[in-house]
């Protein structure tokens, strides 16, 4: 194939990729700071002793995010996690004596630079240690 017609053809195949690759940057840049802290939090959660025991699937509501400003750097978002378990308690009940009844959490997850800082479960129990406040 002569040297032009191969660089028309990557001419032709470079404009036809490029609106393809404008807009998969623009909805990257769409994500907003307080959507990553909802991913953040969502995933904590997934992940969470509590959520794994006995989760609803399903049942999980991200009900609110905001930005907690400090005066000094970092600031962190406050994201409000609601959701089920199929009994009551906390952590992981493996071997324990559990009641047989649906419990609705509601977790209180700060997030700061990606990281979850604080997780409290119904305003009683820290998800990151695992104790009883």
């Amino acid at each position: 194939m002569p040297k032009k017609s191969l660089a028309l053809l990557a001419l032709v195949l470079g404009a036809m990729c490029l609106p393809a690759a404008s807009i998969f940057a623009w909805q990257r840049m769409q994500t907003s700071p307080e959507d990553a802290a909802v991913k953040v939090a969502v995933e904590f959660i997934n992940g969470s002793p509590t959520f794994k025991f006995d989760g609803v699937q399903g049942s999980m509501n991200a009900t609110s995010v905001t930005i907690a400003g400090t005066f000094a750097p970092p600031s962190f978002y406050i994201v409000n996690i609601e959701f089920d378990c199929s009994q009551g308690g906390y952590g992981d009940m493996t071997g324990q004596r559990v009641i047989q009844v649906v419990q609705h959490h509601t977790a209180v997850i700060h997030v700061t630079d990606g990281v979850v800082t604080l997780a409290v479960l119904d305003g009683v129990w820290d998800e990151l240690v695992g104790v009883m406040l």
